[in-house]
């Protein structure tokens, strides 16, 4: 292959590759490239009957949850980042923690943390 054809398909290669991505494969492609990028907070639950469950997160530990065997799920009403309102579910040792884990994301409390 000489100078010339090695250049074609260069050329040919990379307007391939462009029509590919401003394909719907290109959009597909590039959600799938989204959803590896996006932080997901996720919840894993290692319940085996009686014999003692135990749940872990993928995050780190909650605030005011100091290791003891007591942290509670509570229920707060939220402002989101967005301005939207609504509530969000977290775990703590207690209301005040809860308060304090519900900013994640930019949210904002906007009442009391209720036990769930």
């Amino acid at each position: 292959m000489n100078k010339d054809q090695s250049f074609t398909w260069e050329l040919l290669l990379l307007l391939g590759i462009v029509v590919i991505l401003i394909s719907p494969i290109g959009a597909w492609l590039a959600d799938v490239v989204k959803e590896i990028a996006t932080y997901h907070n996720v919840q894993l639950n290692f319940g085996f009957g009686g014999l003692g469950s135990s749940a872990t997160s993928a995050h780190s530990a909650p605030a005011g949850n100091t290791g003891g065997n007591n942290p509670s799920l509570f229920n707060v009403p939220i402002v989101n980042a967005n301005g939207e309102a609504g509530s969000i579910q977290v775990v703590a040792s207690d209301a005040s923690a809860a308060l304090s884990n519900a900013t994640q994301g930019g949210n904002t409390p906007t009442g009391k943390a209720i036990p769930a």
